[in-house]
């Protein structure tokens, strides 16, 4: 009975937060076929229709806010306040990048609107920390979700960037539904506290689980190269590099496929690829001749692989190093020093020891689970 009434109130959006998390490895591929099919045009076309769903609902409050207007609209008014925050705030500066992860507004504020809903139809009625807090937290749990499956996926990238994109939508989506319709029964605003902190236990379990997993990694420091970040360390990245070559050879990765498993060396040469030939074409040759070491002393197999995503190999024949070496000489550029660091991976992989951060974050959890378990049991006394 408690598992259907469950299901009742919250299928709406066990439903889209299931929708959300199961097209995360199509998603890019999506996006892509939607900018081909409208080109110069998808841009607009998604800002039109936000705009348009943005204006709907603004005008949708309007009309059925009838009691403390004053309040409310204030509140509307602050509504559209944390949307400018997010849209601005949250902007990595790419335009096609920025418009699509807008769609995560719409996404999770509406995940934790139907959390909202459904906590409203329980009885008893639960307390406005509980309300403010359980739809914020449970799309902070999806949006993890979300990112750990882009984890998986070899096309898709994994970034705590997104997670609390997805949390502050979260926060947007909550507010605006409270005030379109706030709660009609009044309980104890701490009701369901332990229930609050066994969620945030949950959560910060999950969010620490993801940065590990995601954000943590080990620099490599080379005597003539100088340095750069990485999942591996310098002797698991040797590793990976015979044990690519090994398999590589018999069948290269192509690059295309949105269901490959997530390959992190094949992700971090792609990237030091990207970044290369960045340089050589903005002119920057003295440093993509360090980057092109970098290339090829730790990441040689994907150099020699064949046909990734369409292309040829990757591996700068001698002609185009003799002509790197020659204009950098000509532009009288600086040879990069011993103690060059590679950007490549700076600002997404930390340098934070693995356990004592999990460590930390398993005793923050044991924490609030005994706190929860500790407030129960002043219930059960005071009750008694």
């Amino acid at each position: 009975m408690a598992i259907a009434d469950f299901l009742k109130r919250y299928f709406p959006a066990l439903l889209l937060g299931g929708g959300i998390i199961a097209t995360a490895p199509v998603m890019g591929q999506a996006r892509d076929f939607f900018f081909h099919a409208f080109p110069g045009q998808a841009l607009r076309n998604i800002g039109i229709f936000l705009t348009t769903v943005a204006g709907a609902l603004f005008l949708a409050a309007v009309w059925r806010i009838r009691e403390h207007r004053l309040l409310r609209y204030g509140g509307l008014v602050l509504v559209f306040f944390l949307l400018w925050i997010q849209v601005v705030g949250f902007a990595r500066g790419m335009a096609q990048v920025d418009v699509v992860e807008r769609f995560h507004v719409l996404e999770y504020g509406t995940l934790a609107a139907l959390v909202y809903a459904g906590l409203k139809r329980r009885r008893p009625a639960p307390g406005w920390l509980e309300l403010a807090l359980v739809p914020i937290l449970a799309a902070t749990l999806a949006g993890v979700l979300d990112e750990s499956a882009q984890r998986f996926f070899q096309l898709r990238v994994a970034d705590f960037h997104d997670v609390g994109l997805n949390a502050f939508a979260g926060l947007v989506g909550v507010l605006f539904a409270a005030l379109l319709a706030p709660p009609r029964e009044r309980a104890p605003a701490l009701e369901g506290a332990p229930r609050v902190l066994r969620g945030l236990a949950l959560t910060l379990l999950a969010l620490g689980l993801f940065a590990a997993a995601a954000h943590f990694g080990h620099e490599v420091r080379d005597p003539e190269l100088g340095r750069f970040r990485s999942f591996f360390d310098a002797e698991g990245l040797r590793a990976a590099a015979a044990d690519r070559a090994a398999r590589w050879a018999k069948q290269a990765p192509d690059g295309i496929d949105p269901w490959a498993r997530k390959d992190l060396f094949l992700d971090e040469a792609s990237r030091h690829t990207t970044f290369r030939n960045h340089l050589f074409e903005s002119g920057s040759y003295a440093e993509s001749l360090r980057a092109n070491q970098i290339l090829e002393k730790y990441y040689g197999p994907f150099l020699d692989a064949e046909g990734f995503r369409g292309f040829g190999r990757n591996r700068w024949p001698p002609e185009r190093i003799a002509e790197a070496a020659a204009k950098a000489a000509a532009g009288a550029e600086k040879r990069m020093p011993a103690s060059y660091e590679s950007p490549v991976l700076r600002h997404h992989l930390v340098l934070v020891p693995k356990l004592p951060f999990l460590a930390g974050i398993f005793s923050a959890c044991l924490l609030l689970l005994l706190a929860a378990a500790r407030v129960e049991r002043r219930r059960a006394i005071t009750a008694g």
